[in-house]
């Protein structure tokens, strides 16, 4: 990255995704930056246009709806997505219209950045940037690297324990498997909610998908409640394929169809207006 790039966020400054694109790469490598973050497609493709684009900086929900807008007759080289996981199928369809494929740089605010991959070269694993060593901890991801946060918990050899569970995949690669705090118990028994989501988002129309675990109603326990994105879903037919691959207490008792599943300005989905919209 040099003074000749500009790069377009489409993520504020306020959240550290975007503070290290709209301000701390600019400072250190003389880039520009456009004013404001355009977050619909047609606003992006004008941005590119308009300031001569060079890099995009989005997030996943960002990149579902650019996924048939060609932007590299623009000048764009490089483009990266972090702030949740890229859909396998919206990254496909973005790669089609735009050679550069984008960068997934996976992290969190409390540990930095991790690891990245590039599906359009064919990776599918993710790889530790090299100032970060990792292992497995009971099936969960732990990292040792100078971009912790202080004040966190971490073992005897200095690593941090994640929430994510992942899976080995070579001698310095690694898959992602879910989040652990994915798995709840629904009367007792234990439910994988990621699992779930991705039955839902491989039924026909379904673009997007979230699953959570809702306090039963004058009980103790929970239920799984399911909302849905897409124009033409049909929520029939989806319990009855769910029925036919989950236990009984797996199904979701609420499941409501949106068009747009809510995210936040940082692109993450926002958690209190999804329960909002789950409500009985």
């Amino acid at each position: 990255v040099t003074e000749q790039d500009c790069i377009v966020a489409t993520i504020p400054p306020c959240h550290i995704y975007g503070l290290l694109f709209s301000v701390v790469l600019p400072l250190v490598s003389g880039a520009s930056v456009i004013e404001g973050t355009p977050c619909f497609p047609g606003d992006i493709a004008e941005a590119f246009r308009e300031h001569g684009g060079t890099i995009l900086a989005s997030v996943p929900a960002h990149y579902r709806v650019l996924r048939e807008k060609n932007l590299t007759g623009s000048g764009l080289r490089l483009a990266v997505s972090s702030a949740g996981m890229l859909d396998e199928e919206d990254n496909r369809a973005f790669s089609r219209q735009n050679s550069p494929g984008i960068v997934e740089v996976y992290g969190s605010t409390e540990t930095g950045g991790i690891a990245t991959r590039n599906r359009s070269h064919g990776d599918t694993r993710f790889t530790a940037f090299p100032t970060v060593a990792w292992k497995i901890s009971a099936g969960r991801l732990a990292v040792r690297s100078p971009y912790i946060s202080p004040g966190l918990s971490l073992d005897w050899e200095g690593f941090f324990v994640t929430a994510d569970r992942v899976e080995s995949c070579g001698d310095d690669g690694f898959l992602l498997r879910g989040r652990a705090d994915s798995v709840t118990k629904v009367g007792g028994k234990r439910v994988d909610l990621d699992e779930v989501r991705m039955l839902i988002k491989k039924q026909a129309g379904v673009t997007d998908c979230v699953v959570m675990a809702l306090p039963e109603t004058g009980g103790r326990g929970h239920v799984i409640g399911a909302l849905i994105q897409g124009k033409a879903v049909n929520t029939g037919q989806i319990r009855k394929v769910l029925a036919d691959s989950l236990e009984p207490y797996a199904l979701p008792r609420l499941m409501k169809r949106v068009p747009h599943i809510p995210v936040q300005e940082n692109g993450k989905y926002d958690r209190d207006a999804i329960l909002d919209l789950l409500k009985p």
